[in-house]
């Protein structure tokens, strides 16, 4: 419904070994990328369920089930790779004092969402595709700001802008 009304989708699928057996969540999962606009998994989503976290690979697994997706793979201190429209972008990792990771990935995810609604406008885009850069950049400034504090959470005092 949400993607029939025009909604932008980003999926993370957050697959654990422990889920690996479960025949529904793997189907769910086919359904979800299908969907989605956007597939941003850790490294060790996509070794759950591709073995293997080469991007090159993951994208053609993820392009077998949906060939217009984005996807985005976080490698934690090795930084971050993202593939849209034929591009590839590797970002290395910020360099922080990691205090705690709890909340990375959805913080990164946040960052995403936030770079994609301040780069919309009425009429669209304002860069045709949005530029991938600025887009993980979004994302790895939201991570660390939640790595950098034992709260987890990305505090009032934080800013970023486009």
């Amino acid at each position: 419904m949400a993607k029939r009304s025009g909604a932008f989708l980003i999926y993370d699928p957050n697959i654990r070994k422990h889920n690996l057996e479960n025949t529904r969540l793997r189907e769910a999962f086919r359904e979800n990328v299908a969907f989605a606009d956007i597939v941003k998994g850790s490294d060790e989503d996509m070794v759950n369920l591709f073995a293997t976290k080469d991007g090159e690979e993951c994208l053609e697994n993820i392009r077998e089930i949906n060939p217009s997706s984005s996807f985005i793979m976080t490698s934690g201190e090795e930084g971050v790779t993202g593939f849209s429209d034929g591009k590839k972008t590797v970002l290395p990792a910020r360099d922080i004092n990691v205090v705690s990771t709890i909340g990375a990935g959805d913080a990164f995810t946040a960052g995403l969402a936030y770079f994609l609604v301040k780069s919309k406008t009425a009429n669209g885009w304002r860069e045709e595709p949005p530029d991938l850069e600025n887009m993980l950049n979004a994302g790895q400034s939201f991570a660390a700001a939640v790595c950098s504090s034992i709260e987890n959470y990305v505090g009032k005092d934080f800013s970023f802008s486009l």
